[in-house]
């Protein structure tokens, strides 16, 4: 990351943190300085407010920054400081430098000289995650009015008005459509009601409302903590949201709404926090996400990429036919070798189904096809010679043409 723009010392590089020095106090113990008295940890959240840099991006400099020595609940205060504006960042940044103050009491700029230097510098207001930017753009009138401001706030040396974080001005793309397209019918009624006599009006069969129909839904990827991605995943789909982990990499998910201010109140508190980022996929990428693979192959094999049975070579049968998973992903049944087994095993054990340890009785019992005994079932699980008939997401294999003889 570089260092600051304003003029303020410069920070020093990630890599190259400042040394620890150890103060004494009056009883001759030794302390190490809190990372909060140490002005180069503040430098990454106050050019997260006069930057493009994104909030992700900024955290991650702390934490590279700090290192051993970063504690999250160190940085809860800050982190609300810099959330406190409404997406006024000038407000946030008078908070951030309210609260740095408790800990650098002579910083080498009064904040007051920072802030000012910000508001000068600044001509643009930053991009807000929460922000959906095209939510407005069918409003010609507001945008003449925002430029109208704009070019009065370059003639006193002003920057523009930020927008609100959480009450974005004007009605949403959804509202907007909605209300044209009425206003389109009632143009309609009002010139067949001149045109035609009484009794003989032409009658609209569909009348514009907002719903969640009247405009599809888009799919938006959210950086999540990875600590965090199973709770977000299962809250949001509490909330009727549709939600795809990716399988390619953690902490992603896959998210359809209206806008990302949806998902954003639609999280708790605790955890607003925990999404990095939020970004808008074209229907080409979101075609990938909901199909990413062509049909398999069966029979043929694959390789599991992900899980417990990660990197083991299963075969693909059609003794099950296929469904899908909550998560709309489609599942595919293939047989593989045990790796969990329902006797005594030594840990770390694969290998095939040894019948003969299953206890007697009708606890087990026969898998027929054809009038031939090909299998068994035993506690809900089935075995064909052997292996494990076993279900796994579609996008958790790799399809492999010819495998190595002794990988199978």
């Amino acid at each position: 990351m570089t260092p600051s723009r304003t003029g303020k010392r410069a920070a020093l590089p990630i890599d190259e943190p400042p040394s620890k020095r150890i103060r004494n106090d009056s009883n001759g113990t030794c302390h190490a300085p809190s990372p909060l008295e140490d002005a180069g940890t503040w430098s990454f959240l106050e050019r997260y407010l006069k930057s493009e840099l994104s909030y992700g991006q900024a955290e991650e400099g702390l934490i590279s920054y700090l290192g051993d020595r970063y504690h999250e609940d160190d940085w809860r205060e800050a982190k609300l400081a810099v959330f406190s504006g409404d997406g006024d960042d000038y407000e946030a940044m008078n908070n951030l430098m309210a609260l740095k103050r408790r800990y650098i009491p002579e910083p080498s700029v009064s904040s007051s000289t920072l802030v000012a230097t910000f508001a000068s510098k600044r001509k643009q207001v930053k991009h807000c995650i929460f922000i959906d930017r095209e939510a407005g753009e069918g409003d010609d009138d507001e945008e003449e009015e925002e430029e109208e401001e704009e070019e009065e706030g370059d003639e006193y040396d002003l920057p523009p008005r930020p927008r609100k974080v959480m009450t974005l001005p004007g009605q949403s793309a959804k509202h907007t459509l909605s209300k044209k397209i009425d206003e389109i019918f009632n143009a309609y009624d009002a010139q067949a009601r001149a045109s035609k006599p009484p009794g003989r009006l032409g009658r609209i069969p569909y009348r514009a409302a907002w719903s969640s129909d009247t405009i599809d839904n888009r799919m938006y990827l959210l950086n999540v903590h990875r600590t965090v991605t199973d709770y977000v995943t299962e809250h949001l789909r509490s909330k009727k949201f549709s939600v795809i982990v990716s399988p390619w990499v953690p902490g992603q998910l896959y998210i359809v709404s209206e806008s990302p201010r949806a998902i954003a109140s639609s999280l708790p508190i605790s955890h607003k926090l925990s999404v990095k980022d939020y970004l808008r996929i074209s229907d080409e990428e979101r075609a990938i996400v909901e199909h990413p693979q062509s049909q398999l192959s069966s029979p043929g094999w694959v390789r599991i990429i992900r899980g417990k049975y990660k990197d083991t070579m299963a075969y693909v049968t059609d003794l099950k036919s296929a469904n899908e998973s909550p998560s709309g992903h489609p599942l595919v049944w293939v047989l593989v070798a045990l790796r969990d087994f329902p006797y005594p095993m030594p840990k770390g054990s694969v290998a095939l189904l040894d019948r003969s340890r299953l206890p007697a009785g009708n606890a087990v019992s026969d898998i027929i096809r054809d009038g031939e005994v090909v299998g068994c079932s035993y506690k809900g699980e089935e075995y064909y010679k052997g292996l494990l008939l076993k279900s796994f997401h579609h996008d958790l294999l790799n399809v492999v043409n010819t495998p190595h003889p002794d990988e199978i």
